[in-house]
This record gives C-alpha cells, structure tokens and sequence, in this order.
C-alpha cells in the first residue's frame, strides 16, 4: 500500500531528481576557428577575462588554451578552457544571472563557439564519456 502511495505521487515531482547546483563557479568552454593561431586565441582569451572581470560578482578568472598531446585531454591551441570562481557567499538567483550574463557576453564575441557548465556537470559528463555504453 505504501508503495502505491508512493508511486502515485510521482507525477507530481518536478522534472528533475536533484536540484541544480550552484557551486559558485563555472566552466567556460571556449574554440575557436580549428587551425587558429595561439596568438589569437589567447588575444580572444584577454578579451573575454577583461570583460568578465567587470562583473562585480566575479572574483577571478582563468584561462586554460589547448592541452598537452600526452595528457588526458589533449585540445589543439583553437581551443580553451575558462575557471570562473564567483565571490563567495552568492545567493543562488545571483549565480543564475551571473551565468545569464556571461551567456550574453561570449554570444557577442564573433568567431567563437561556447558552453557554459558548472565544474560538477564538467566533471559527470567526463565520468559519462570514458564509460563505454554498456549492450544487452
């Protein structure tokens, strides 16, 4: 009977399991033009950090342009990877216009690709990629 109790609530959970997290901090994804030069992509790079850092909800900023060939990554130098560690203590509707705000900035850089995660999504769609898909 419990059981039955239980399930006939379920239509009336939200549409997710757990709640989003607001970790204070972000992933930015970043590429641009394959075959870029180095130069302009970290010229991209300062552009993007400068304009970030007027924010005053944002504390620092961190780019990270391609990745070593040996290493687990390995990005070509068109690509980057921007840490975003908002000031502490944000209420969770600050954080969420924070990442609206940033969403508006890097959708007016031209020549660029984008995502924005946060480091726990970044983290579990990298655990979800290295599992092969399991057949039955």
């Amino acid at each position: 009977m419990f059981c039955g109790l239980a399930l006939s609530r379920l239509p009336f959970l939200g549409g997710e399991f757990l709640p989003e997290f607001r970790e204070g901090h972000f992933v930015l994804g970043v590429s641009t033009a394959p075959g870029a030069a180095l130069g302009e992509t970290l010229r991209i790079g300062r552009y993007i950090s400068v304009e970030l850092l007027k924010n005053p909800n944002i504390a620092t900023v961190e780019q990270q342009v391609g990745r070593a060939e040996q290493g687990e990554d390995a990005w070509p130098p068109h690509r980057s990877e921007f840490h975003v560690e908002l000031k502490p203590d944000l209420p969770g509707k600050v954080q969420a216009q924070v990442e609206d705000e940033i969403r508006d900035l890097l959708k007016n850089v031209p020549g660029i690709q984008y995502e924005v995660l946060t480091f726990l999504a970044t983290a579990s769609a990298k655990r979800s990629a290295a599992r092969p898909p399991r057949l039955s």
